[in-house]
């Protein structure tokens, strides 16, 4: 206590991150007491401490205003050694990246030389069985790519913003797969002018449900209808997609509910894709069953006061 009781706060720290140089020392935690005098909030990041020895240590710094009625005058802060976890992330994150990409070549490798094998066979029964083959290894590319997609969100740990609701819908149905896309019935019914509070990542969500739907539905034309509504109280939004499916089995509804499950199935990991989204949103999720049996999962988000 008695070394650093002396010491200006900022000069502890160092700002974090590869495009950082020499005269951001100590900038992250400047801004973080700007704020927390400022705007009397709390402020919480990683930061890097400077040891006396030279080291950097990751490190979780928290810190909030001391008042004396309306007026801010002192901080307080807490502190937490955070290296065993900030290395454990990264390890966690290389060995992610190699497996995904090993994963991806071996199986469009196997996809492509069984894709060949389907040509040269007169067999209906053997070509069935190796289409069977391709639709597992297209099923587990899918899957990668979501872990990819996962990855990519708990890394950015985005925080909530206004998003125009109409837009986020559209951008959502573009960027579907085009056999999905135009197998389906796709309706829209979502008004213009709503602005929700969500991640930037809701349409990511809306995809994944809207692409869910199509592809586990065995009719020729899958119908898919999203709408959306504000509801009563005014500070809330419904958005609803309903499909005419086989609806969500029990094991994956849960997820949609925030119960741990194996998962059983390959839309097992989309579907907590989408529930990690909602819930970064500041949003809850309901799944009940539509009028034409199928699933009809509804989100509800804060409506944002810029909308």
């Amino acid at each position: 206590g008695r070394e650093l009781s002396s010491t200006e706060l900022t000069s502890l720290f160092v700002e974090s991150g590869p495009d950082r140089g020499s005269d951001a020392v100590g900038a992250s935690v400047t801004e973080m007491l700007r704020r927390v005098y400022r705007d009397g909030d709390i402020a919480d990041r990683e930061v890097t401490l400077l040891t006396r020895a030279g080291e950097r240590v990751a490190y979780r710094l928290t810190l909030g205003p001391i008042t004396d009625g309306d007026e801010v005058v002192g901080a307080i802060g807490i502190g937490e050694d955070v290296t065993a976890t900030s290395l454990r992330e990264e390890r966690l994150a290389v060995l992610t990246r190699v497996l995904r990409h090993n994963f991806r070549n071996d199986l469009n490798v196997v996809t492509g030389f069984t894709e060949r094998a389907i040509e040269a066979t007169d067999d209906p029964q053997r070509a069935a069985e190796l289409d069977r083959v391709v639709d597992t290894a297209e099923r587990l590319l899918r899957v990668g790519e979501t872990a990819r997609k996962v990855e990519r969100l708990l890394a950015d740990r985005p925080d909530p913003q206004p998003l125009d609701l109409r837009e986020t819908v559209a951008e959502a149905i573009a960027s579907l797969p085009r056999d999905p896309r135009e197998r389906a019935e796709i309706h829209v019914d979502v008004p213009g002018g709503v602005t929700v509070t969500a991640i930037g990542y809701l349409a990511e969500a809306l995809a994944e449900l809207v692409d869910n739907a199509i592809r586990h539905n065995d009719t020729e034309h899958p119908r898919v209808e999203i709408s959306a509504a504000e509801l009563p109280s005014e500070s809330w939004t419904s958005l609803v997609v309903d499909d005419d499916g086989p609806g969500i089995p029990p094991a994956e509804r849960a997820v949609l509910t925030g119960e741990e499950t194996p998962l059983d199935h390959a839309s097992g990991l989309g579907l907590w894709y989408v529930s990690w989204i909602v819930g970064a949103s500041g949003g809850t999720l309901n799944i009940t069953e539509s009028s034409d049996g199928g699933s009809r999962i509804e989100i509800e988000l804060k409506t944002s006061e810029t909308g």
